[in-house]
């Protein structure tokens, strides 16, 4: 762990950014926002144990994977939800972007996006995540597989072709 954060406020500080981040990625920002909050309260109670622990942020991850069961069993609701609430103003780049998102694999939108988005390496995922370097790779590399076969570019960059035939201009 950070020699620094000794105490539980310098703890938290330095790991709830990277720890929201997984957590939205992984469960989508309602539940991730939700979950945040659970495991620094897990945490707050179970300081000690956490204080010196080689791998606090994978551990973390592991305590909201478990907070998340009920909410994945009981309200029977995907957590990455396949399609964006109707609201007044919705920017079309933005729900096109969830509707590629929410295609790929839990893993896979993972990684893609805590690599592209966040600019973490493939050794902090595997940290975050407490999985290989290489099965983060293979995310990475399938989730990129999957977006690309989903967005065929035309001539004009700004036009965006999808397999369905629709564009979004």
């Amino acid at each position: 762990m950070n020699p620094e954060a000794v105490d539980f406020d310098s703890f938290v500080t330095a790991i709830r950014s990277r720890l929201q981040r997984v957590l939205v990625a992984r469960y989508g920002v309602n539940l991730g926002v939700d979950l945040t909050a659970d495991v620094e309260a897990w945490a707050w109670e179970n300081f000690e144990q956490l204080r010196d622990m080689h791998n606090p942020l994978g551990y973390l991850y592991r305590v909201a994977q478990s907070k998340a069961r009920p909410h994945l069993r009981w309200n029977a609701r995907s957590v990455f939800p396949g399609t964006v609430p109707e609201t007044g103003s919705v920017d079309h780049s933005l729900t096109e972007m969830h509707d590629l998102l929410s295609s790929l694999t839990d893993n896979q939108r993972v990684c893609v996006l805590l690599v592209h988005a966040y600019g973490w390496t493939y050794a902090d995922v595997s940290q975050a995540l407490e999985i290989s370097t290489a099965a983060v790779g293979n995310h990475v590399n399938r989730g990129l597989a999957n977006l690309r076969g989903q967005v065929i570019v035309v001539n004009d960059p700004l036009l965006i072709k999808h397999p369905n035939g629709a564009t979004n201009d």
